[in-house]
């Protein structure tokens, strides 16, 4: 393809300026079997999504801890690596964040420690962010042996 009929395509699908913004579904297929579906597009809205590493905590002989992992992630499940905000966490109940409550999100990427303190009981933690859709609160129950 000859660069002169190339950017006609680029600025139609691609490079708009000033036009809508495209939506694209991308398909992956293996073997003639669709294995992968993503949707691509304008980032309207960021929410943040978690995963815990246990949301069961025990409180032994001493005491327990669960790792939370944050991503900052677009309409279509997207991560948004250039969403730069810092995410406020904050902590009820029988636990307690193991480091600052403010934490910077890299790469639209962060995480943190809660540790439990002594105590059983039911605790959460509730993650706010700028720009973002609503907070997220995560519960946890803390079980004192």
């Amino acid at each position: 393809m000859d660069p002169s009929e190339a950017i006609p395509l680029f600025q139609r699908y691609v490079g708009d300026w000033g036009g809508e913004s495209a939506e694209y579904k991308l398909e992956g297929y293996k073997n003639g079997k669709l294995v992968k579906t993503q949707v691509v597009g304008t980032v309207k809205e960021v929410s943040l999504e978690t995963k815990v590493s246990s949301d069961l905590l025990v409180e032994d002989i001493t005491y327990d801890v669960a790792a939370v992992r944050i991503k900052a992630v677009d309409q279509y499940g997207n991560l948004v690596p250039f969403f730069q905000e810092s995410v406020v966490a904050l902590v009820e109940g029988p636990i307690e964040l193991i480091g600052p409550e403010i934490i910077p999100l890299r790469g639209g990427m962060c995480g943190l420690y809660v540790k439990t303190k002594g105590e059983g009981g039911k605790a959460k933690v509730t993650l706010k962010a700028n720009n973002t859709k609503e907070p997220v609160t995560i519960n946890f129950e803390v079980v004192k042996k």
